[in-house]
């Protein structure tokens, strides 16, 4: 999907030749030196705007990931709430039947004696 980003494609080297810059006092080699400065400067542009593009769709798939995730944390406390509620009911339940295990116990105990 993305391609692969390293720093050595960041850093790749973009030089305008010396004699270029070195030869301002002839005015077609200052030319030149302008015309190669010129693509060179093009050309980091260029590189530095797609790199930024780049960033900015994995900041948008950061965002769609972290957002399903956020979700999914949500239904799944929403989930644990619901079990919270469903193991408080059991053990009310629980409770009720105790209580009324304790009363059979002791009506039979009752009758025994």
């Amino acid at each position: 999907m993305f391609k692969a980003f390293t720093k050595s494609s960041a850093t790749k080297s973009f030089t305008v030749p010396s004699d270029a810059i070195s030869s301002r006092d002839d005015p077609v080699a200052s030319l030149d030196a302008d015309t190669e400065i010129a693509k060179t400067t093009l050309t980091l542009c260029a590189k530095r705007d797609e790199i930024n593009t780049e960033i900015e769709e994995m900041h948008e798939l950061l965002l769609k990931r972290l957002g399903k995730l956020v979700a999914e944390e949500a239904a799944e406390v929403s989930d644990i709430e619901a079990l919270k509620e469903t193991v408080a009911a059991l053990e009310a339940q629980v409770s009720m039947l105790d209580a009324d295990i304790n009363d059979l116990q002791r009506s039979t105990q009752g009758h025994h004696r």
